[in-house]
């Protein structure tokens, strides 16, 4: 038996894989799913994601900020966040004007301040949320709003 050359090997393989790229990239349209079904073009609504928002508002310097949090979070979990400025107060005062609004479809709740220790911080999403959904979670302070960090958002990657 003849061993082939490198060269001879590596043209075989070219062939092969421009054959089979150009039988790809020309085939015909995908077959029917058996039994004759035609794919269905009647996909599940989903409700309309429409938080509260106002494009033109400025968000003050003095606002807080959330810098990490945990991303995938369900209603009745337990979240950790760091950031800065999340009160306008220190001391004993620490948290009293501390607020964190979470949007889910259907409305604005309220995150349960669990602790908050200068910049860090945990809090609990209260159980009315909707399930499996995406989330936004504005902080909130004496200063006003911060800008919003969405939970459960879908991340594509491969």
């Amino acid at each position: 038996m003849k061993l082939k050359s490198y060269t001879a090997r590596k043209q075989q393989l070219t062939t092969l894989a421009l054959g089979l790229f150009l039988s790809n990239s020309y085939a015909a349209p995908y077959p029917a799913p058996r039994g004759g079904v035609e794919p269905t073009t009647d996909y599940r609504s989903f409700p309309p994601f429409d938080p509260p928002i106002d494009l033109d508002l400025t968000i003050p310097p003095t606002a807080p900020e959330i810098s990490e949090w945990t991303r995938q979070n369900q209603p009745g979990d337990t979240m950790a966040l760091t950031g800065e400025k999340l009160s306008a107060f220190t001391g004993a005062s620490e948290g009293r004007d501390t607020r964190f609004v979470l949007y889910g479809v259907g409305g604005m709740v309220d995150g349960l301040i669990q602790r908050l220790d200068g910049q860090q911080c945990a809090i609990t999403l209260p159980q009315t949320l909707p399930v499996n959904t995406m989330y936004l979670l504005w902080p909130r302070n004496e200063n006003g709003y911060g800008e919003p960090v969405a939970i459960n958002k879908t991340e594509a990657w491969w």
